[in-house]
């Protein structure tokens, strides 16, 4: 929030210290709602290890779950199988990559509302309602077998 007076700027600010309201930047990152961690069965499966938060869930200790997305939420696949072994990548009903751990990123890779983060073994990104309308599963591009659904919440 600016204050001028007399046609001087004073204080400049997007805290609430001075009582004012808050100015919310549009341009701020989503906060990470929640994380699934994967791990493997050898070449014949993911398996879902763990999950802790939110907006993302699947059935723990369940090879090639299905994994369940909320529209609107920022979510972390972290890919403990290894993204060089067994890399990730999130498909379309015509197995077209929209977000993977290869090098074809896929079409949602640049899109800014998913604002796609590749980072080790992880991904980030946001589940806009683009993105949720073309989601259909997941696999591993070295392995065919290690695929599983996705599934989308409002």
């Amino acid at each position: 929030m600016c204050i001028a007076l007399s046609l001087s700027l004073i204080n400049c600010s997007n805290s609430t210290d001075s009582g004012m309201d808050n100015i919310e930047d549009d341009d701020a990152p989503i906060e990470v709602s929640g994380v699934l961690t994967l791990e493997n069965n050898g070449a014949s499966a993911y398996v879902a290890v763990s999950l802790t938060g939110s907006g993302i869930s699947a059935e723990l200790e369940t090879e090639n779950p299905e994994i369940n997305l909320e529209i609107g939420r920022r979510v972390t696949i972290i890919n403990d199988a290894g993204a060089s072994l067994h890399p990730l990548v999130l498909r379309n009903s015509d197995s077209e990559t929209l977000l993977g751990q290869r090098s074809d990123r896929g079409s949602f890779s640049e899109d800014d509302g998913v604002d796609a983060i590749f980072e080790g073994n992880s991904i980030t990104f946001t589940v806009t309602e683009q993105l949720a309308a073309e989601l259909n599963d997941y696999i591993c591009s070295f392995h065919p077998g290690m695929n599983g659904s996705i599934t989308i919440a409002e």
